[in-house]
């Protein structure tokens, strides 16, 4: 009766850090999509993937994993009662984080560091190369970061590049197309495709550049969403979809442009 006393203590304790800190610990981790997979078009019109293979041919996407000592040094982080969303976790990278928690918070200094950042320094050449390669390596090994899945019926965008991504769900594999003028223009669209014939049920998670304050207006087909719903730093649209359906929205509120 103590120990079971004592095992309940503890959980509830972990219910309050956790609750306390605004991240909770999936029961699944998250995956990130096969870099592979998606296709990035950039706005210049100058494919990146080009220039990697010109500072080295034989790279590779490496996907990022997690294991049960990352799990459980979050979870021994979240105890801790000054813990935050944005605090640094101890041999946790903010890719892992979010794979463990599918908070959206650490994405931003994921889209700065490895989108807007390591491009330039991949095409300079008065660099040394190694560092040109590893920067390589790094942009390589982010692309799958666009998007995310539990690999059922939960996708989570993060990186609103121009971008085609083939989402490897439990039933099909559907395509998400990414249309985007952000970090030079606010306009993004989402159009879904490669659903079987009907409607399917799917849940959508756009990540918000600026949670906390107004939110952009969210339109599917056209129309606003009456009632945004969100979580954990993203917008969450739960329905029935069919192809080539769209959600278009501003990365600002329209009042603020």
């Amino acid at each position: 009766m103590r120990s079971l006393r004592l095992v309940s203590g503890l959980l509830l304790l972990f219910a309050l850090a956790s609750e306390a800190s605004g991240v909770k610990l999936l029961r699944r981790p998250l995956s990130f999509v096969p870099a592979e997979q998606v296709l990035v078009l950039p706005r210049d019109q100058q494919n990146i993937v080009f220039d990697i293979m010109a500072v080295d041919q034989f790279l590779a996407p490496r996907p990022t994993l997690v294991t049960d000592a990352e799990r459980r040094s979050l979870r021994q982080w979240l105890k801790r009662p000054d813990a935050t969303t944005v605090g640094a976790v101890p041999s946790v990278s903010p890719q892992q984080f979010f794979l463990l928690t599918g908070h959206a918070e650490r994405f931003d200094s994921i889209e700065h560091t490895y989108f807007h950042v390591l491009p330039g320094i991949i095409r300079n050449d008065s660099l040394p190369l190694n560092v040109r390669i590893d920067a390589a390596q790094r942009f390589l090994n982010t692309v799958g970061n666009i998007v995310a899945t539990d690999g059922r019926d939960n996708i989570y965008v993060n990186l609103y590049e121009n971008a085609t991504a083939n989402i490897p769900l439990e039933k099909f594999t559907m395509t998400l197309d990414i249309i985007s003028e952000y970090p030079n223009g606010p306009m993004v669209k989402l159009r879904v495709g490669g659903l079987p014939e009907g409607q399917h049920p799917l849940t959508l998670r756009l990540r918000l550049q600026h949670p906390g304050e107004a939110s952009p207006t969210f339109h599917i087909n056209g129309r606003p969403i009456p009632v945004p719903v969100t979580e954990d730093g993203y917008l969450v649209i739960s329905r029935k979809w069919r192809n080539h359906e769209e959600v278009f929205f501003y990365t600002e509120p329209v009042e603020a442009l």
